[in-house]
């Protein structure tokens, strides 16, 4: 079985991946029921490896910078998603 990505960090309910093909780095959130809105769900998130700050911390789906807590940060594999 090949490894496609590497553990960089865990914590409680966030886990940082390195993918090893591109370099790129993904943050996936643990879901949390007792919450609302994103943080209910499981999501993950594409760092920004440019980033200034928070105003441009992650990647949207087009590897576009958006801001930290914004809608398009959150991303979800297609058979995720709740919503059509």
């Amino acid at each position: 079985m090949k490894t496609l990505a590497i553990l960089m960090r865990k914590q409680k309910d966030i886990t940082r991946w390195k993918i090893k093909k591109t370099g790129e780095k993904l943050r996936f959130d643990k879901g949390d029921p007792k919450k609302s809105g994103h943080e209910a769900h499981d999501h993950f998130h594409r760092l920004n490896p440019n980033k200034t700050g928070k105003l441009d911390e992650y990647l949207d789906d087009q590897k576009c910078p958006v801001e930290k807590g914004s809608e398009i940060s959150h991303l979800y594999p297609p058979e995720w998603v709740w919503w059509k």
